[in-house]
């Protein structure tokens, strides 16, 4: 069965590993857009602060992972009281 295109559209937009990269692409346009009415932009400087929000937000994500999983394994530990 062929799924529509509205259908694909949102499975696009959903999609965790585009919502990893445009995240700090919408948090880091906002200030560029409002900073580009006061003074000029260099991109570099962006595109740099842009890889470094998308390289905390994977550890953010690596570390949120790694802590749920060490609690599945430590509420384990409570029942045997």
């Amino acid at each position: 069965m062929k799924s529509s295109l509205p259908t694909k559209i949102k499975a696009f937009f959903l999609h965790p590993l585009f919502l990893i990269f445009i995240t700090p692409l919408a948090y880091i346009l906002i200030g560029t857009i409002y900073a580009a009415l006061l003074s000029s932009i260099n991109f570099t400087l962006v595109i740099g602060l842009y890889f470094f929000i998308l390289l905390n937000q994977f550890l953010e994500k690596i570390i949120a992972t790694g802590y749920q999983k060490k609690q599945k394994k430590n509420n384990n530990f409570f029942f045997y009281y």
